[in-house]
Parts: structure tokens; sequence; C-alpha cells
């Protein structure tokens, strides 16, 4: 039986620097981190679908100075700030999250200082492309030709797409709807990594997670369409895109064998 204590986490907010070309570095920025012992809430939904992931934290009792620093208005879409949240058990923290930040406030309730901050997927929402493809180039290299409009946004797991386009294409938009509409709806971002897999693929590098009643899987998985729904205790292993196993004891003819994660909430 896995034993789960000692949670923990880090949250680094990035304020990145501007060069004079308008390009953002993030390696120069600013950055706050936020860790334990102040209590953070958090909510992290991401999948494999065309919508970007999306996440909100909430710091308490976050300093004065830190509070002043961690701020970013709505409606003040050329301002970019990014997140990158880890958490887990111990020392052991993979990223959970990293993304742009939409939103940041701090307000008092009661007795507590409350700093909120929502984020989605960087680049999802405002990357755009212009360029133009001939018909004798391959879909891998107009997606990597594309990405490149993603600065914030790596290569993760993708299928060999050899074959030609056939046709001349023309890209005058968003990145990440061209990259879809070319793959036909098989890309996601998650984590800041590309991928594009069908739906009987999985991420091949990340081993099988196996949920028993011993080690984590709470209560009796439930379907709902062709879906199943799984309740666990926090567990940062799991990723979407990746296989799952899983054993339960109340419902083993239903239930019991293997699973392609689509989609998960950590909180």
């Amino acid at each position: 039986m896995v034993v789960k204590f000692g949670r923990n986490y880090k949250l680094v907010y990035t304020i990145p620097i501007v060069n004079p070309d308008g390009t953002i570095d993030r390696t120069k920025g600013e950055t706050i981190e936020i860790k334990s012992p102040l209590k953070c809430e958090f909510s992290i939904v991401r999948n494999t679908f065309q919508d970007a992931n999306k996440a909100t934290f909430k710091v308490y009792n976050l300093n004065e100075s830190n509070r002043n620093k961690v701020f970013q208005d709505y409606l003040n879409i050329n301002r970019f700030v990014f997140i990158d949240f880890y958490a887990g058990y111990g020392e052991k923290m993979p990223l959970l999250f990293t993304g742009k930040v939409l939103k940041a406030y701090s307000a008092k309730q009661g007795n507590d200082v409350i700093t909120t901050i929502e984020a989605i997927d960087s680049d999802i929402v405002q990357s755009y492309t212009t360029k133009t493809f001939e018909a004798t180039v391959t879909k891998e290299e107009v997606i990597k030709a594309l990405l490149e409009d993603m600065p914030n946004v790596t290569l993760g797991a993708m299928a060999s797409m050899p074959e030609p386009l056939g046709n001349r294409l023309v890209v005058d938009g968003n990145t990440f709807a061209a990259i879809n509409a070319l793959t036909g709806g098989c890309a996601f971002v998650d984590n800041g990594k590309l991928n594009i897999l069908t739906n009987n693929q999985v991420i091949g590098d990340v081993a099988i997670y196996k949920l028993t009643s011993h080690d984590g899987l709470l209560g009796t998985p439930r379907r709902q369409d062709a879906q199943v729904e799984i309740d666990c205790v926090f567990s940062p292993e799991i990723t979407v895109g990746q296989l799952i196993e899983v054993d339960s004891s109340t419902s083993p003819a239903q239930f019991n064998g293997q699973f392609k994660v689509i989609g998960l909430r950590h909180q």
C-alpha cells in the first residue's frame, strides 16, 4: 500500500522581460516563488480536447510586497505574466500546470488576505500565423513551422505524419486552430507541450499508472456514455494522454482494465 503524506507545493510567478522587438523572455524576468507554509488552494483542469487547460490558485496571506507584484488586469491582454505550479508529496513535486496568467488580485476575507490567480495554457488563444505552404510540404513540416508561432509551447508526443499536403495551404489566423484543422482535431496542449494523438494513441514515454482500492482509488468508478469517471486521492503522477490501469474491488467486472486519461482535475 502506498502511503501519501506531506503534501507540498511550489508556485512560481514570472513577470518576463519584453525585448525591444516585442518578443518575451521568460528566463530573464522577475520571479516570485510561493511555497509552504503558506496555504494554497488550487483547482486544475487538464484534458486532451481542443480548448485550453485552466487553473485557479488561492494563496493565503502573501506578504504585501509580493501581493503588489502578483497582480494582473484581466483586460490588459497585451501584458504577459506566467505561472508554473508544482505539487506532490515531500520533495517530489512534478509540474502540474504551466500557462499564462489571465487575472490576479488580492482581497481580504475575514482575517485572511487571499490572492487569487486564474490562468490558461500559453499561446492557445493569442497565437497567430500568416504563412503559405506548398502542396509538396509534409504535414509534419507544417506543424513544426506553425509551432514557431507558439513560442511558449514545445513539441511533445506526435505520430509520424510523412504524407504531403496535396494542396497548397494558406494559414491566416489562430495558430492552434490551424494545427487542429490540419490534424483532424487530434492536437492538444498540456503543460507547455503540443501533443498530437488519435483516440487510440497514448503518450508512450509515460509509465502506466495503477489505481487500486488500496492505493488511492476512492469509491466505485462511474460510466458516463463512452467515458469512465474515477475519483482518487491526490495523485500528481497522473497526466493526460497516458494509460492508467484500474483495479476496483467493488466492481471489477465493469471497470478493471486499462484506460486512456482524456481529462483530469487536480484539486
